[in-house]
């Protein structure tokens, strides 16, 4: 029995001392990446005597591009709006924000209204011409209208609503409906 064990246990060295494994990491900062080793061959059976050769092909694969699954959501956004007249001038202000509170600078707005005679919802600039804003470093706007276009937006529009289309860091947002002109 004893001869048996020590007969064993020096098989089970030859075998794993045969045996080759191969390890592929990599660390990037930004990015993981899983690799897979294959093509290698491990003998589970030693009828090879005194000589044995094991091979290996070493290919090595890899996974996707660095793509983060799922993908990391944008931070939501508060769009405002107010119409106010000011120095004898309407205008059309507000800001976007984070939902953390911070002001979101260089942000796109633009403009929609509810067409009084068809009842849908068009851009601004299709009837009164630009009027499409930047959110200034402080995260607001403001557009000071022309008292043409404050009359234009009485007549044709039922509502205004501003927009933000949104980003991969910040998502879109839009603004509660206001009346147009004249503002108080």
């Amino acid at each position: 029995m004893k001869n048996i064990a020590i007969a064993m246990f020096a098989a089970l060295i030859i075998v794993l001392s045969t045996v080759s494994v191969h390890i592929a990491l990599a660390h990037n900062s930004k990015f993981t990446k899983m690799f897979s080793n294959s093509g290698n061959n491990q003998e589970t059976k030693q009828d090879c005597g005194n000589s044995c050769t094991l091979t290996s092909s070493n290919t090595i694969t890899f996974g996707s591009s660095g793509s983060t699954t799922p993908s990391p959501s944008p931070t939501p956004t508060s769009l405002t709006l107010e119409g106010q007249h000011e120095g004898g001038n309407d205008e059309l202000v507000g800001s976007l924000e984070t939902n953390t509170g911070s002001r979101v600078a260089g942000a796109t707005i633009t403009f929609t209204g509810v067409d009084s005679i068809t009842r849908q919802d068009i851009p601004i600039s299709e009837i009164i011409g630009p009027i499409d804003t930047t959110t200034a470093s402080n995260g607001f706007y403001q557009v000071v209208l022309s008292a043409n276009m404050s009359q234009e937006l009485t007549q044709n529009f039922l509502t205004i609503t501003a927009h933000y289309a949104g980003s991969t860091a910040f998502a879109a947002s839009d603004s509660i409906n206001i009346l147009p002109p004249p503002f108080a």
